[in-house]
């Protein structure tokens, strides 16, 4: 049985997913590049960090584990960019959506 959710996707950026309770906001960005990137900019939204490449794997970063144990994960890995999804409540504002999609591209973050 499938539950097709709207996606609506920003070409270059962004794939912004529509369901029951959320929407979520989901790219990538290089590995590399993401070892030595703080959060900061993202606090207070909550975001999960996946493999692309072998996306079946354990998620590197969800509401269970600790910003250590990403580090951790992120240093080992051999994947080449990072899958991220940000998580926004089903009311969140048209406009705060589009500020964040500006924020993550001044943040180096696309799909």
């Amino acid at each position: 049985m499938e539950y097709p959710i709207p996606v609506i996707s920003v070409k270059g950026l962004c794939d912004v997913e529509i369901s029951l309770d959320q929407v979520t906001v989901s790219n990538k960005r290089r590995r590399l590049d993401t070892l030595e990137y703080s959060f900061e900019k993202f606090e207070g939204v909550p975001f999960e960090c996946f493999r692309i490449e072998s996306y079946l794997g354990e998620d590197y970063f969800n509401a269970q584990t600790s910003m250590e144990e990403l580090w951790t994960k992120m240093e080992k890995s051999q994947e080449t960019s990072l899958g991220f999804s940000f998580l926004f409540g089903f009311d969140t504002d048209a406009d705060a959506l589009y500020q964040f999609a500006k924020l993550l591209r001044r943040e180096g973050l696309f799909y």
